[in-house]
This record gives structure tokens, sequence and C-alpha cells, in this order.
């Protein structure tokens, strides 16, 4: 894949750290035993985490069968901390095959059981292994929220070995959002953790991960000092899931080199190694790498049966975007062998899945706006708290000072402080007054970007009116159903969800205004409170009636309503009056 999309998927942020024995089972098997033997919780956690890195390194289907069993044991004991940890073991194997929704399901699981007996070690880790599957399903926000609650515990509980591991997921977050500065500080920071701790296996996934980042940087060589260094450690430690990771991203680096030899070496050897544990997590990306350098060679049977095989993928990390790829390129190689038919057929099927990410992308671009509008929020928070810091700092000094001139000058010294305080302080009201100035700038700007794309929604339902009364007038049948089937597009590409996207994000930026509202006027309807909201913003009535789909008369008797409830005056303006709620 000749772009930086597949290095930063395969950023290293893998739930396994130490070191996998593929087809260990009589260390299996004697762990369970132990498991089961002893009581304290302590060895047991410990024997638990040592079994579930086993079991990421043997066949899927051995894995399941042994949590199987260890969670109906655990669960008939009522041992909650062996059943939350079994669960996660689950969670952590179905994440390993692809199946992100069920992975969630069970990391959610044993969230819930370890309720019953907290662990904040166990509880650490159910919040990293939630962060690395949302950074996989491409939710970056929630991805970033239980890293931050992941970190936390692990600081907490001093545990500094997972800071590398959070850091990680840090790093392929900022990868994601094509922040590549701080993306390579927080590889950098998990490579000096992982020396520090001395941990070989962490040093070599951050190996990989700077691998990665010199790719991204087109620093050829020293990506692959750095992947022939992971490699090297990975192969002595037999960590089959991390080595094939190594092998998908060399060979990617080397397909972006057209070294096509090498390229297909590599895809060769990872795809062996998922095909000898039964791990299917990144199987797409092996098709495509395989399909591009079958493409790259001239064997377009070889290229047309890897495509293929994206297609029929059920768990594609990009799903619609990847498959979207693959029948293009399906449609360019039907076309270029002049087979018509299957080349329409690649091309509408292209399409389709292209819609579907735009479509995606509309929404999944609101998100990401939120999460840079909490990011900013929280960088103004952290100014605030320094320059707090700063002032508490100062005033400890002038009290210093005011000691040592006390005698000399004591009533002059006591002027000036205060003179200078008061300043301070007003300047520093003044800064917080511009930061939330401007928070509530963004927060509007998010709501008009909204109101816009509504606007075009309801134009769009205009043209497929329109152009179904021209199919009226029109006397040829073939007319007709040209016309029909135009407007019938026109109607899918209607965005419908974003009315609904709409009030879940006009609520969100609202908040604040309900709850003051309701709380001193509760008679107000909640249809009430939201039209007080547009004319809290200044909205004309014909800007309403675009959104809520409303009449402007019946937006005249809300208007009505909403005066008497708040008893206001016949001089008094309604808007000016929201404003000061």
């Amino acid at each position: 894949m000749k772009s930086l999309k597949l290095a930063f998927n395969l950023l290293g942020v893998l739930f396994f750290l130490n070191s996998l024995q593929a087809q260990n089972y009589p260390v299996i098997d004697s762990l369970i035993q132990e498991i089961e033997l002893e009581d304290e919780d302590l060895s047991k956690i410990n024997l638990m985490n040592h079994l579930d890195k086993q079991l990421h390194g043997t066949n899927a289907a051995k894995g399941f069968s042994v949590c199987e069993a260890l969670l109906s044991n655990a669960q008939k004991n009522e041992d909650y901390i062996i059943e939350s940890l079994v669960l996660k073991s689950i969670g952590n194997l179905y994440y390993l095959s692809g199946d992100y929704l069920n992975a969630l399901k069970y990391l959610d699981q044993a969230e819930t059981v370890l309720i019953k007996q907290p662990q904040k070690d166990i509880e650490a880790g159910i919040y990293y292994n939630k962060a690395v599957v949302f950074y996989y399903i491409n939710k970056l926000k929630q991805a970033r929220n239980y890293a931050d609650l992941a970190l936390e515990l692990y600081q907490e509980n001093n545990d500094d070995k997972m800071l590398g591991s959070v850091y990680t997921i840090y790093s392929a977050i900022y990868g994601a959002l094509e922040d590549l500065d701080n993306s390579f500080k927080y590889d950098r920071l998990a490579y000096q953790n992982a020396i520090q701790q001395k941990d070989t296996l962490n040093i070599a996934r951050c190996l990989h991960n700077l691998g990665i980042q010199y790719s991204s940087r087109q620093q050829v060589d020293s990506a692959i000092i750095f992947f022939k260094r992971a490699i090297e450690i990975n192969t002595k430690q037999n960590n089959i899931n991390w080595l094939a990771t190594n092998y998908i991203s060399i060979s990617n680096l080397m397909l972006n080199n057209n070294i096509l030899d090498s390229a297909s070496i590599y895809i060769d050897k990872a795809h062996l190694l998922y095909e000898e544990v039964g791990f299917k997590q990144n199987l797409d990306y092996i098709f495509e790498l395989k399909a591009l350098i079958a493409l790259e060679n001239g064997d377009l049977e070889s290229a047309i049966k890897y495509f293929q095989s994206i297609t029929q993928c059920k768990n594609v990390m990009h799903g619609n975007q990847m498959k979207s790829n693959a029948y293009h390129h399906l449609y360019e190689i039907y076309k270029s062998k002049n087979q018509i038919e299957l080349a329409l057929e690649c091309y509408q099927k292209h399409h389709q899945y292209e819609d579907s990410v735009k479509q995606e992308n509309n929404t999944g671009l609101l998100t990401v706006m939120e999460m840079q509008m909490d990011y900013k929020e929280e960088q103004n928070r952290l100014e605030l708290e320094n320059k707090e810091v700063k002032l508490r700092s100062q005033r400890i000094m002038f009290i210093v000072l005011l000691l040592i001139l006390i005698i000399a000058a004591l009533s002059i010294s006591i002027y000036f402080v205060y003179k200078l305080q008061k300043a301070k302080a007003k300047t520093a009201r003044t800064e917080k007054k511009l930061i939330e100035d401007e928070l509530e700038h963004k927060k509007r700007e998010m709501t008009t970007n909204v109101m816009a794309l509504m606007k075009k929604n309801n134009m769009l339902g205009d043209i497929s009116k329109k152009i179904l009364e021209i199919e009226k007038g029109a006397i040829k049948d073939e007319t007709k159903y040209a016309l029909r089937q135009v407007s019938n597009e026109v109607r899918k590409s209607k965005e419908h969800k974003l009315r609904e996207e709409f009030d879940i994000r006009f609520t969100q930026v609202s908040q604040e205004f309900y709850n003051k509202l309701s709380e001193k006027y509760p008679d107000i309807s909640s249809s009430e409170m939201r039209m007080c909201a547009f004319l809290r913003m200044n909205l004309s009535t014909k800007e309403i009636a675009e959104i809520t789909g409303l009449l402007p008369k019946s937006i005249d008797n809300a208007r009505s309503k909403i005066r008497k409830k708040l008893e206001l005056g016949t001089q008094e303006n309604l808007s000016e009056f929201l404003l000061k709620v």
C-alpha cells in the first residue's frame, strides 16, 4: 500500500508484550492446573497473566477452548478475579481474530465482573485493551479516553512497565490524526521506557514502531535497520504475532520503494505465520499487499484473486474504504482485459462502497472536530492552571521580599504588591474571558457546519421533487424512467442522519443553557427549550424554519408562548433576555 495509512494502522498496538510460545500446550495445561489449585489472589493474577500471553501464541481454537473451561470453573466458584481475567483474555482473542465487536463485548463484561472484587491493575489492563480495540475501529476519541484512564491507573500503581504500552497507543492515535511530530515523540518515550525496564520484547516493539516512523519520513535505510533489529529479537523469542507484523511493515516499505522480490518474500512469511496461529487481524492488509505486488509484476490473475479476497473478508479494519479500493483495482484490471460486464459490476460496487465512505466521513468529521475541541479545551485548562501556579509562586516571592524590606519600606512595599496583584488578577480574568469566548465561537462554528449540511440535504430534497414534477410532464416512457432514476439517485444521496446528528451536537453545545433554563422555568417543554436555544443564538425565523422544518407562523406562535412562560413584558427583547440566562 503506497501510503502511510497501513504504516500507522500497524503501529505496535498489540495486547501481548512478552514471549509467545506457539503450540506450547504442556505449559498451558500446567498453568491451568496451578490456577485451579492456587488460593492467593496475587498469585492467581500472575498465573493468569502468564497464561494469557501463552494463549496469544497458540492456535485460536485452542485459546477459546481453554478460556471457556476456565470461565465455567470461575463462575461456578464465584471467583470474580479469574472470571474477569478470563473474559479479558477472550476479548483479546476476538481482537486478534479481527472480531472487534465481540472483543469489546467481552472486555465490557470483564469490567462489569471486576466491580464485585475491584483490582486496579486488572482494571487498568481492561482500559488499555479497550483503547487498542477502539483505535482499531477508528473511534479515536474513545481510544484516547480509555488510554487516559489506563495511564492514570498505571501511574497510581507505579506500573512503569505498562507506561510504554500507553505511550504507543498515544503514538498510534496521533499517527491516525496525521500529527507525525507528536506520534514520533510518544514512540521515543515508549522506547526509552522499554530500555529503562530492560524489557527485550517491548524494545522489539518500539524498534518496529520507530521503523514505521522513519518509513513515513522516507528514510528507507534507517527504517530497514530498525525493522531488522525487531525481527531478530522477535525471531529469537518466537513472538509470532509481532514477527508477522514486522514482516508486513517491511514488505510495505519494500513495495513503496519498488523492491518487489523482497516485498513478496516478507509478505509471504507474514501470511504463513498468521495461518499457523489462526489469527485474522491483519489478513486484509496481507491480501492488499500481495495484490499490489502482483499488479506491479504484471500478474493480473493473482492480483484479481487477492483483491477478491479483500472483498470477501468479514472483518476488514477499514472495511468500506479498503473494499472500495479493491473494487476499483478490479474494475481497472477487467477493463484492461476487455471484460466489460465484470468491469461494470466492480465499478458499481466501488461507487457503492465509496458512497458509504463519504457518509462515514461526514459523521467522522464531526467526531474529529469534537475531539480537537476537547483537546484545545484541555490545553486551555492546563494553561490556566499554569498561570495560577505562577501567580501563587509570585505571591510567595513578594511575601519574602516584604519580610526582608518590612522595616525600611513597609508601607511602600504593601502598596506596590497590592497594585501588582490587582493588575495580574485583572489580566488573568481577561485571558480567561478570551479563552471562554474562543471556546464558545468553536461550538457555534460546529453548529453552523451542521446547519450548512442540513441546508444541502433540504436542497437535494427540492431537486428530487422538481425532477419528479418534470417526469409527470414527460411523454416518452424512456424519458420518464430516466428522470425517475435520476430522482432516486438524488434522494439516495440525501444525508438522512444529519438532522439526528444536528440534534445530538446541538444538545451537547446547549446543555448548560438547557439546565439553567429548566431550573428557573420548570414549565418550559423540551421543544420550547430547543426554540429558546435557537433564539439565544440570534437565528432568524427563516433560519429556524430551515433547521426544524416548521412554518414561520408556527415559530411566531412558539415565541409568544415562550414569552408568556418567561413572564416578559412587551418592551423586553426575548433574545437579549435569553442571553442573560
